[in-house]
């Protein structure tokens, strides 16, 4: 190798680093918290908009592995959208499959399709965001006032809180934390969806 080549490749090598450390950045500092606050926002407003579906994230988030299913539904969702293209390939009968492709993401059906995936997508990463933020939120509450209540108070303040079924559950729940936080001198913190 040739030292000119070894200086490409070196500074090949550098650049895809300085790269992507501008774009861990970028993503870190600008996109990230972006992204958050919108699916926040997004949960907040679905939440005030239907009652089933704010109980259904505080139902969720006491199963204690909640967002689980999320992963579920998106791959079959892909698996789904696999299946509408072996179709479609199938019906043009077609050696080419990359003529189809092209074809395929020239259509109106493939921007409604790809719409359609980055929506479904967005809304259960945001539901699951929200469940997660539930659950941590809860349990660090629970941990902290642990010590101050005993164990026997505190497997009733896990079983009530297994036992969530809806937002009224939960506050419920939340209102018996806060008055174990005052009556030991701090504030536990609250979550709300809405």
């Amino acid at each position: 190798m040739t030292p000119i080549k070894f200086l490409k490749y070196l500074g090949a090598l550098f650049g895809t680093i300085l790269l992507g450390a501008i774009g861990s950045g970028v993503w870190e500092r600008m996109l990230a918290p972006l992204l958050n606050s919108i699916s926040n926002n997004l949960t907040k407003i679905l939440s005030k908009i239907s009652v089933g579906f704010s109980d259904s994230l505080y139902a969720d988030a006491a199963l204690i592995s909640g967002g689980r299913w999320v992963d579920e539904s998106f791959w079959k969702l892909l698996f789904l959208i696999s299946i509408i293209l072996i179709i479609k390939f199938l019906k043009e009968k077609s050696n080419k499959f990359s003529e189809l492709l092209n074809e395929f993401t020239k259509s109106v059906p493939y921007i409604a399709t790809v719409i359609f995936i980055f929506t479904v997508g967005f809304f259960l990463i945001s539901r699951t965001n929200s469940i997660n933020q539930i659950n941590r939120q809860s349990s660090v509450n629970m941990e902290t006032i642990r010590p101050y209540i005993g164990e026997q108070k505190y497997l009733e303040l896990r079983s009530d809180y297994l036992l969530i079924k809806n937002e009224a559950d939960f506050d419920q729940f939340q209102d018996k934390l806060k008055k174990y936080g005052r009556d030991n001198g701090f504030e536990t913190k609250k979550y709300s969806a809405k």
